[in-house]
């Protein structure tokens, strides 16, 4: 939900996506479609992104990034099986993947003041070797303190079932 003020009069605004293919803005106090705007069909983990600037979802193993306001596609990245790791107050989308002709090993954790430095080893089949290529992922500290948070909450539910 975005809030906007104008004087002493807040707006309030949710942001709805469609699976359909559409980003829709909707006035609360009224109810009413304010803007309504073609985007990718059938993204899953659709998320906003950017103080709501951007929308990203991941479809047939590609992560495809849009302008909120306007629905044009920006950018667009291969990602297999991707997982998206999103806080509200990231300018950034973060993501992990797992891809089953790739190795993964020798993972190593490093910690910083704002984020959390994942380096590990991930060569695949045409590398002929797990070793042979490199990946250092940045996860900032607010999204693995919400995964965590979002993890801790499946597990409690779990238990009450």
């Amino acid at each position: 939900m975005r809030t906007r003020s104008i004087g002493n009069v807040i707006i309030k605004t949710a942001v709805m996506y469609s699976p359909a293919g559409n980003l829709s803005y909707y006035n609360m106090a009224t109810g009413r479609l304010k803007q309504k705007f073609p985007v990718m069909q059938g993204l899953e983990q659709a998320v906003l992104f950017n103080n709501n600037l951007y929308l990203a979802g991941v479809k047939d193993n590609t992560i495809y990034i849009s302008h909120a306001l306007s629905g044009n596609i920006l950018s667009t990245v291969n990602a297999e099986n991707a997982i998206i790791l999103q806080s509200k107050s990231d300018s950034n989308l973060y993501y992990l993947e797992s891809e089953e002709s790739r190795g993964y090993c020798y993972c190593t954790i490093f910690f910083t003041e704002s984020d959390l430095l994942l380096a590990y080893c991930a060569g695949g089949i045409e590398d002929k070797s797990c070793l042979a290529r490199c990946r250092i992922r940045k996860i900032p500290w607010d999204t693995v303190v919400e995964l965590e948070n979002l993890l801790k909450g499946q597990k409690y539910n779990e238990s009450e079932n």
